[in-house]
């Protein structure tokens, strides 16, 4: 693929006039950002016009993300600090190249930083800031709850068995409430009907149901399983000291703007 800067394929294209690219490397001097997203928030352009010469021009295909499946591993392939920095996204491997989703496919120094992390040859793709910077949401909302686990294995070392008011205390606060938000979070961008919280003998399972079929999606250590329990049963205005009976709660969160009802049931195991 040729290398073109996005300014002169746009020039070219007779979107954008060189009047308008020159004002627009001037912003772009003094606030640091991408030129595509300058001429977008200028109104010079919109963000179909952008992919249009992109995609007709340039040849490079157009996806909606919103319309795929992405295996969960592909994205982890890079970071996620690497991921926000570039607006892009992989999104399949084949053999030794990385198809990666890129607001701009023509940054080459996007490419490179991948194909370094990586070791896999980029194939770039176009799509929409916005479609990106979601699958990002979704796709590593998993390492935010593994970040947070971590840091709940961390307080809490020891298997909590009973709750005193300065364990209560602590379990309203963070890591407990992080991992669970991530957890929850991680549900919505999903669009998981339910969370199964299982526990085993050393572990503790974490799946949810996405259409239809129940997907791990993490594994607790044991020795955390009573205070996330306890932080749900508060959650649900349940009785924390009961143990021995099923119990149910119900509680209403905002996730993303939205209200989101939440049915939470505790049942003894055996």
């Amino acid at each position: 693929m040729k290398t073109k800067r996005l300014g002169d394929l746009l020039l070219e294209t007779g979107y954008i006039s060189e009047d308008q690219l020159q004002y627009a490397l001037q912003l772009q001097k003094s606030k640091g950002t991408k030129l595509g997203e300058i001429l977008i928030q200028e109104n010079i352009v919109t963000e179909r016009q952008i992919i249009e010469a992109l995609e007709f021009q340039m040849g490079i295909p157009h996806i909606n993300l919103n319309k795929i499946f992405i295996d969960p591993k592909i994205p982890h392939l890079i970071s996620e600090s690497l991921a926000r920095k570039h607006s892009l996204i992989p999104i399949q491997k084949e053999n030794n190249n990385l198809t990666v989703a890129m607001m701009d496919p023509l940054n080459i120094f996007a490419i490179d930083d991948i194909e370094l992390s990586t070791g896999y040859k980029v194939k770039p793709i176009i799509s929409t800031k916005s479609d990106i910077m979601q699958a990002i949401e979704q796709y590593y909302e998993t390492e935010n709850a593994e970040k947070a686990l971590e840091e709940l294995k961390q307080n809490y070392q020891a298997d909590i068995t009973d709750i005193d008011e300065e364990i209560l205390q602590e379990i309203n606060n963070a890591p407990v409430v992080k991992l669970l938000n991530s957890l929850l979070k991680q549900a919505v961008s999903l669009r998981s009907s339910d969370i199964h919280i299982e526990p085993f003998d050393n572990t503790v399972r974490i799946r949810m149901r996405v259409d239809g079929e129940l997907q791990e999606v993490m594994q607790l250590s044991k020795g955390v399983h009573s205070a996330v329990i306890t932080r749900i049963k508060i959650m649900g205005k349940m009785n924390i000291a009961e143990k021995r009976l099923p119990q149910d709660g119900r509680v209403e969160i905002k996730m993303d703007g939205k209200k989101i009802d939440l049915r939470l049931s505790v049942l003894p195991t055996v």
